[in-house]
């Protein structure tokens, strides 16, 4: 079954390396990525990841996200990724009512952005603007259809 899901990194402080990882990472599972950034240093914050593919596939790139070595602490010391949050996952096709399904991505892009405005314009491109938890922020239970 193919899902979505969006995943808030709360920074990246190598993200050149860390950026690489994922982007390597979402190749070898086959997924499909929108890596939103933005700052364009060595460290980045406010990093949103859009993601699509196959629920196994996803599945393993959360648990490598969380047990492998992604990025460097402030001492410079290799780390894992503890600061982290799912904002969604959800079954491809699923979306609110009122709203479109997301957009169908292929390979991987990052993007930087110079505000929120932008960020919220690039994840309506996509079709993910309205995702969070709960079913009144990204409509639990709505089919591909748009119905419950």
């Amino acid at each position: 079954m193919r899902e979505e899901i969006v995943i808030v990194i709360d920074h990246m402080n190598d993200a050149p390396a860390y950026m690489r990882t994922l982007e390597r990472w979402a190749s070898e599972l086959v997924c499909a990525g929108l890596l939103l950034y933005s700052d364009a240093g060595r460290r980045v914050s406010g990093v949103m990841l859009v993601m699509q593919g196959e629920a196994g596939a996803l599945t393993a790139f959360l648990q490598r996200l969380r047990s492998e070595m992604v990025d460097v602490d402030a001492k410079g010391r290799r780390c894992k990724e503890r600061c982290s949050t799912v904002l969604c996952r959800r079954p491809a096709g699923t979306f609110k009512p009122g709203y479109r399904p997301a957009a169908a991505l292929t390979g991987w892009r990052a993007a930087r952005y110079a505000s929120a405005e932008e960020r919220d314009a690039l994840l309506d491109d996509v079709g993910m603007l309205h995702v969070g938890s709960g079913a009144e922020r990204f409509g639990v239970g709505v089919s591909a259809g748009g119905g419950p």
